[in-house]
């Protein structure tokens, strides 16, 4: 993941802080850790998907995801960019994901998720948008 252009333009120890946030998310989520991750998560997170549903609830949203991730096969991910913003409020990370489907449906995507943070650089809100 490192390998990936970060924001060069991060100069706050609040810049960084939210980038390693949303750096050690997405390594928890490629390494199925799932309960580091629940550290990482404000309690009342919500995720909201591709589709427009809705997520609330950290004990809520992990379970979705070991639904989820428990049901296919190769999940991977290439962090293709990341950026903070200058608040350091929100990170949008740019990912290629591939994995297979149950069934053998291979699956290869580009997400766009924008990460909301609180000050106390939990995550507060994913918001996932998808192009295949």
């Amino acid at each position: 993941m490192n390998n990936a252009p970060i924001d060069p333009g991060v100069t706050t120890e609040a810049q960084k802080l939210a980038l390693d946030t949303v750096s050690a998310f997405l390594d928890c989520s490629r390494k199925l850790d799932l309960d580091r991750a629940e550290g990482l998560l404000a309690p009342d997170m919500e995720r909201i998907g591709p589709d427009g549903g809705v997520t609330s609830g950290r004990d809520v949203y992990l379970g979705y995801l070991r639904g989820l991730l428990g049901q296919v096969n190769d999940y991977d991910f290439e962090l293709l960019r990341m950026t903070v913003t200058h608040d350091a409020a929100s990170v949008v990370v740019e990912v290629h994901e591939t994995l297979t489907e149950p069934d053998g449906t291979p699956v290869d995507v580009i997400e766009a998720m924008l990460f909301d943070l609180t000050p106390e650089m939990l995550i507060r809100r994913l918001s996932v948008y998808a192009k295949q």
